[in-house]
């Protein structure tokens, strides 16, 4: 009866996604089995996984449980630089195959007979041989990224949407991509929001650098990128580029601010309504109104009683009304000087998104880096930990100010703004409107108004985002 072999197979980078490499790998190993007169039963692949980085291997992992399960009788691998590139990962190595009785050969450097001392003492060798060669590579590629990082030269990689490679660490603007990265910009700075620019895109049949489909994700990735606005970042430093930027590094530390805002996270239902996530609120029982049609009458606001909804149900509002003052009070208070107290807090938020654009930067490289084996596992979560600690802290500085951006560029004269609501769309309304107003209190109706609307329903219990705004003459 012939052994049961196991192949495994592994290649640390694999850019392309070809698996070429393991594919010769497994060719080689096939023809060793045959020679030894083994039968193949399962070959374990582990593509564009590194073996020194102490990332997780699925398919070695799986292949040691084989082991112990009994199923295998010889592992064969191209070399044993395949199976282990560490000291560490050695002896658990050792443990698992000489407790099932297991064989190890290989093509490059022959059997390895974990059975004996000498076979282990070669074992430990050739693995210190293959840890050594794997830090003087990781010297090497830090030294040659030092170099392109000081000369603002592409360190190769995956060329960014926008751009193709021309050799030599040179980037060039690919003008069609550009265009999509400045098209999905000015309309995450109108107000439209991530998803529907991806939809957008998806019905254009516009797809990404690899040809895939636009998501949300993918999107706020591209836009954000160092490389957009001419850097590249190296060991937590900025370099300017040699190539030109696609956009100009104010716009894109302003587009970061927008996409990373933890309020954009939060669920907006479909539908027409300006004024959703508790933006209004019951003045019987305080619980949020949500925007709802009565039939063949007007859509409402209205406070609902369980089941549908957590509210007392003794309150409703014709939504159209509702929509109609709110809008004529923001602008009432975008079109006087206390707008401006609320730009200058805009202001002092500037650092804030630079903290945020640079450390969500920094976490991309190092990120790369810990792929390429240039991080140890600890290095790479001590990083990670400080960063995201950052991250969490200029995200939440920022989301105080839901004003950041919203109100940038706004026209300054009450005409101006009226017709420039008028042309927004209804996620730039509602980014404007969360800018001025943190919520409003509808009061219950009273039967002096005779049915008629009564704007001080919702007038009276505007809060304002800023204490200044509370003192300004409003459009009544």
């Amino acid at each position: 009866m012939s052994s049961r072999a196991a192949i495994y197979t592994r290649i640390s980078r694999d850019p392309v996604g070809t698996g070429l490499g393991v594919a010769r790998q497994e060719a080689e190993c096939r023809d060793l089995a045959a020679r030894i007169g083994a039968q193949v039963v399962r070959v374990y692949v582990d593509d564009d996984y590194s073996a020194f980085s102490g990332t997780r291997r699925p398919a070695f992992e799986q292949m040691l449980e084989d082991v112990k399960a009994g199923l295998v009788d010889v592992v064969i691998a191209w070399h044993p630089d395949r199976l282990y590139r560490r000291q560490r990962d050695l002896l658990p190595f050792i443990d698992t195959v000489q407790a099932a009785g297991v064989q190890v050969a290989t093509v490059a450097a022959g059997n390895m007979d974990l059975s004996t001392a000498s076979g282990r003492m070669v074992a430990r060798v050739v693995g210190a041989a293959a840890e050594h060669e794997s830090e003087r590579k990781s010297e090497r590629l830090q030294l040659k990224h030092a170099e392109l990082a000081r000369r603002g030269r592409w360190a190769g990689g995956a060329t960014p949407y926008g751009f193709r490679y021309v050799g030599d660490g040179m980037l060039e603007i690919e003008p069609e991509q550009a265009a999509i990265i400045r098209e999905a910009a000015e309309r995450v700075l109108q107000g439209q929001t991530l998803h529907s620019i991806c939809k957008n895109l998806s019905t254009r049949q516009i797809g990404t650098a690899r040809g895939g489909v636009w998501r949300v994700s993918t999107l706020a990735n591209t836009l954000t990128m160092p490389s957009v606005f001419g850097f590249r970042i190296w060991r937590g430093e900025l370099f300017q580029g040699v190539w030109q930027p696609i956009l100009d590094r104010e716009t894109v530390e302003r587009l970061t601010v927008i996409i990373r805002n933890p309020a954009r996270k939060r669920t907006v239902p479909s539908g027409v309504a300006l004024l959703i996530g508790g933006r209004l609120r019951c003045g019987r029982c305080g619980h949020p109104l949500v925007s709802a049609w009565a039939g063949p009458r007007p859509r409402v606001y209205v406070c609902k009683q369980p089941p549908d909804g957590r509210g007392c149900g003794s309150l409703s509002i014709v939504a159209e009304k509702v929509e109609a003052t709110i809008k004529q009070q923001v602008l009432s208070v975008l079109d006087s000087p206390a707008r401006e107290a609320l730009i200058l807090t805009t202001k002092l938020d500037q650092e804030a998104a630079k903290n945020l654009v640079y450390a969500e930067a920094l976490l991309r490289e190092l990120t790369g880096r810990y792929a390429d084996g240039e991080l140890t596992t600890m290095e790479w979560r001590t990083c990670r930990q400080v960063l995201t600690h950052d991250i969490e802290t200029a995200r939440a500085g920022l989301a105080k100010d839901r004003a950041f951006n919203a109100l940038a560029d706004l026209p300054t004269s009450s005409g101006e703004l009226e017709a420039a609501w008028a042309t927004w769309s209804l996620e730039r309304r509602r980014q404007v409107v969360d800018a001025v107003i943190d919520h409003t209190t509808i009061r219950p109706s009273s039967k002096s108004t005779g049915g008629r609307f009564d704007p001080t329903r919702v007038t009276d219990g505007i809060c304002w985002i800023h204490r200044d705004f509370g003192s300004v003459p409003h459009a009544g």
